[in-house]
């Protein structure tokens, strides 16, 4: 079982009170930062990062203590930076208000070392990116969760369209209608748990352009819609079209021809 203990993650545990002053951290903690438990208990945050590989923004750290502080609520798996003596780690970390007696004497705060997957995901993240389709997370409601803008040219500044419905996206009654249709389909598909497995795709025109659209089902909870801009290959397609015309009209008139 010897295994076991290598893979578990070590959690990072420290106390604060409340000017962001650590009052205590175990020794996990200090191992991850790279210096000796002894000198890290009642020191400032300042000079716990002093010498580490990153210059340490102080007030951030701050302001997530205060939120935690004025609210007494917990903020939880917020991920943020944890500079050490030799390089920057990115931690996942949960912030609990220390009560005494219901008032707020500190806070206790916990982190794990997530490096390694928070580096694959931003990697993942620019691969989704640099894909020629634009890919929108929505829920099942069609409210948008996250954007990938892809090479479609269709969406300029994402920011904008976080929280909006998708319908947003094309204010043409066309497009909402066939997004409720399928996303229709796909809530009932989901109760007879029969959906299918090639996505729910419909194709839409704006005046001077052409799309494809397929919407998945991500995890039970979500929907992702793939949008490809099909312009070129619907002229293509209506150029092969034209030409097949025109091969058949110059077979007709041969055979005419030679029957003649």
């Amino acid at each position: 079982m010897k295994w076991q203990k290598k893979e578990a993650k070590s959690k990072n545990i420290f106390i604060k009170d409340l000017h962001n002053n650590v009052v205590w951290l175990n020794k996990s903690f200090a191992l991850a930062i790279g210096k000796p438990q002894e000198t890290l208990i009642k020191c400032t945050v300042e000079e716990l990062f002093s010498g580490c590989s990153e210059v340490v923004d102080i007030n951030s750290y701050l302001a997530d203590d205060l939120e935690v502080i004025n609210s007494k609520i917990p903020k939880c798996d917020f991920i943020e930076k944890l500079p050490t003596l030799t390089k920057t780690l990115w931690v996942k970390t949960t912030k609990i208000p220390l009560l005494d007696k219901n008032e707020v004497i500190g806070i206790i705060g916990m982190s794990f070392d997530i490096s390694d997957q928070y580096t694959i995901n931003m990697e993942f993240e620019l691969l989704l990116e640099s894909l020629s389709d634009s890919l929108i997370i929505t829920d099942h409601n069609g409210i948008i969760l996250k954007i990938y803008k892809g090479k479609t040219g269709l969406i300029k500044d994402y920011n904008e369209n976080i929280g909006k419905n998708i319908h947003s996206l094309f204010s043409v009654r066309e497009f909402s209608d066939k997004v409720d249709d399928q996303i229709g389909n796909i809530l009932s598909d989901i109760q007879l748990s029969n959906l299918n497995p090639f996505g729910y795709y419909f194709e839409f025109s704006t005046k001077d352009k052409q799309y494809e659209i397929t919407i998945d089902l991500f995890n039970h909870s979500k929907l992702v819609f793939s949008i490809r801009d099909i312009s070129l290959r619907k002229k293509l397609d209506k150029f092969d079209h034209l030409l097949e015309e025109v091969r058949s009209m110059n077979s007709s008139m041969i055979k005419s021809l030679i029957t003649e």
